[in-house]
């Protein structure tokens, strides 16, 4: 998967009507996909928890300090406490 920083939109609506990648509407929107409001958190959680550390992953990978900050943004969201 590559981030996107330039992604202010998905081209599929996450609900009836909004297509903004937003955590509050995933996680509206768990019923959709056969999820509990519990299970869908707990979802979320593991996946900030993955993607924490991608900037000593992408240094250990050999990538370019440049090339870690362009893509810094796609990785960078408000989370308030679950």
């Amino acid at each position: 998967m590559n981030p996107n920083i330039e992604k202010a939109e998905h081209v599929l609506n996450i609900d009836d009507s909004d297509n903004r990648p937003d955590l509050e509407t995933v996680l509206s929107t768990a019923v959709f996909y056969g999820l509990s409001g519990a299970r869908a958190k707990d979802i979320v959680q593991e996946v900030v928890t993955a993607v924490a550390s991608w900037k000593d992953i992408a240094r250990q990978m050999r990538l370019g300090r440049a090339d870690i900050e362009l893509v810094a943004a796609a990785f960078i969201t408000k989370l308030r406490p679950l």
